[in-house]
Order: structure tokens, then sequence, then C-alpha cells
């Protein structure tokens, strides 16, 4: 499976390995003839592409794909795949112990919708972290003018 997902990252020195590409679409129950088709038509698409043009990552990748997904539907589908993979069960773990968490000690004085803000908080801590807390506070206080919160 890592085989298939490292051919579809730009910058590997497997890209686009139509073998190791079709193995990994077979677990997922992808067409694999139009895949077979639809690589070979996109290494000759890149080739025609300046190098700055190419994408450089899985996600550049997805980004790029995603105008030409009538063309390349297959191609495109094995990405998006690739993509939404966890990196470790331990990515889904930690997300499930976070979710946990929360729901055990805010779920009964809360309303969904601020527990499903709350768990995307906590889930994607490292998004949290680079918050501007000060340009929230800001955006609070125009949005929520008669507010008694001293803020």
């Amino acid at each position: 499976m890592m085989q298939g997902v490292t051919s579809l990252c730009p910058s590997s020195s497997s890209f686009l390995d139509e073998d190791s590409l079709v193995a990994f679409a077979k677990l997922f129950n992808v067409n694999t003839d139009c895949l077979r088709c639809e690589i070979a038509t996109f290494h000759h698409l890149l080739k025609q592409k300046h190098k700055e043009d190419h994408p450089k990552g899985l996600l550049q990748m997805l980004s790029y794909l995603e105008t030409l997904k009538e063309a390349f539907s297959e191609l495109h589908r094995i990405v998006l795949i690739a993509c939404t993979l966890p990196v470790s069960s331990a990515e889904c773990e930690r997300n499930f112990s976070s979710m946990k968490l929360i729901k055990n000690e805010l779920h009964s004085v809360m309303k969904q919708e601020d527990l499903d803000s709350l768990m995307m908080l906590g889930i994607h801590h490292e998004r949290g972290e680079k918050l501007d807390f000060d340009n929230v506070v800001d955006k609070f206080k125009a949005r929520f003018p008669k507010c008694r919160i001293s803020l």
C-alpha cells in the first residue's frame, strides 16, 4: 500500500510507477484499465509542462487533478484515497481519545454545534495553537457588540 502512495507523490523516484499504482488501485476497486490509460496520458501531459508548473507534493497533486477530474477520474480517485489515509493508527486513536474526553466533560452542558467546534479544536490542536487570540476576541466583539462579558 505504501508503494502505491509513494508512486502518487511527485517528488518520489517512483512517481507514476504503473505497477505500484495498479496494485494500490486494486485494493480500492478502481478501474485499472482506465487507470493505466490515465497514467500514460498524465505522464505525457506533465512532460509538456514546465518543471515549475508540476505539482510538488500529494496535496498539490490532488488540487492539480481537481481541475482535470473529468479527464483523469480514476487517477483523481486514488490520489484522493491516498490523501485521506491516516499516516498511522495512532492518529485515529488520538482523535477518538480527544473526542471521548471532550464529550465526557462537556456533553451535558453544551449545544451540539459548540461541542463539534471544541472537538475540532481538540483534535487539530496544532491549528488551534497558531490562532491569534486577539483577532478572535476582536471578531467576537464585532459580532456580539451587546455581549456582557468583559473582553
